[in-house]
């Protein structure tokens, strides 16, 4: 992928991870209002411990592709990613951050 090394998309629902917000809470703020600001978005949250930020929007409205891009207008992406062969997780290691993603995610929705 070009642009970032984990994307997780479906229908009305994305998680994207954005190296420029991890460890910096204002671009994580910044990210926040610049995509609640879009047309059908309805709920995001910019980690910057973890550097994801998930985006909640009716598909109808705006799509995953305008979310990205949107991202790219405010100078996201920018920051040079691992090499594949730089960081290689265990398949343990992916299933139990699978797993404990979606579990905040869940929460998360359960809290709206």
């Amino acid at each position: 992928m070009a642009y970032t090394d984990y994307l997780h998309i479906l229908d009305g629902r994305l998680r994207i991870k954005v190296p420029e917000v991890k460890r910096s809470p204002e671009k994580a703020l910044q990210v926040e209002e610049t995509l609640q600001s879009l047309n059908g978005v309805t709920h995001v949250k910019a980690n910057p411990t973890t550097g994801n930020v998930l985006v909640l929007f009716e598909s109808e409205l705006v799509t995953h592709e305008c979310v990205v891009s949107r991202l790219k207008s405010i100078d996201c992406f920018n920051v040079k990613l691992n090499s594949p062969h730089q960081s290689r997780a265990g398949i343990g290691d992916v299933l139990v951050r699978s797993i404990t993603e979606l579990l905040l995610e869940r929460a998360i929705v359960a809290l709206l």
